[in-house]
């Protein structure tokens, strides 16, 4: 009997523990994802192998082959450079990118963009909210919204101690504030992001960084 009474404790740890460990490997499945994203197509001409569109993400070892008119302009992470390539193959890599028997007709230097994650962190009485890090934005914030949700996003919400600065309302990938319209520096801002899914509203406390970059990458659902 105490044999018995010894197995099934054993099982059911097994059990929970497996489950445990499905449920961790679940969580984290797009956030590996995210991480092992490196560069940003941000317009393609033509055809290529994969099919790559604008606003998709390319993976760490991912391989692009362009056919011999084709052009591709993305933004690499690593080196925070917008490139054009037209035709050959591009290899890309955290650290840098390496074309094979293709043209590179720009190559510009810039910001490291600023990158905002939609699933990370638990749900807090029906609102998931993200107070790990204070994130730093710029004046006038550029935001582009990739991943999965670049399609359905409903809103993008600023505010300021309760009161609304601007409010996106699908318009699009890219999100820009109207020339008129200046963050001030400093801190007790809101980002509110509604996913416009099953999903709950995500928020964000954030401050004015006049130095911050002014791209902001919203990711995933």
């Amino acid at each position: 009997m105490a044999t018995m009474k010894r197995l099934k404790v054993a099982f059911c740890l097994g059990v929970l523990i497996a489950g445990a460990v499905l449920a961790i490997g679940t969580f984290n499945t797009s956030l590996m994802a995210a991480e092992r994203s490196v560069a940003l197509a941000l317009e393609v001409f033509g055809t290529t192998m994969p099919v790559v569109e604008p606003y998709d993400e390319l993976l760490s070892g991912q391989v692009v082959k362009l056919s011999a008119e084709s052009e591709i302009q993305f933004l690499h992470y690593g080196s925070c450079a917008t490139v054009i390539v037209k035709g050959g193959q591009i290899s890309f890599g955290g650290v840098e990118y390496k074309i094979d028997q293709g043209t590179i007709v720009e190559a510009v230097a810039g910001e490291c963009p600023t990158k905002v994650y939609l699933n990370r962190d638990a749900q807090v009485g029906g609102v998931v909210f993200r107070g790990a890090r204070l994130l730093r934005l710029s004046e006038q914030p550029n935001f582009m919204l990739i991943g999965r949700c670049r399609d359905q996003m409903k809103s993008v919400r600023i505010s300021r101690s309760g009161k609304t600065v601007f409010e996106f309302k699908r318009m699009g990938r890219e999100l820009v504030l109207p020339s008129s319209t200046t963050l001030e520096p400093g801190g007790n801002y809101l980002l509110e992001l509604d996913p416009g899914t099953s999903a709950d509203v995500v928020m964000h406390k954030f401050e004015v960084d006049p130095v911050a970059p002014q791209l902001t990458l919203i990711r995933d659902c």
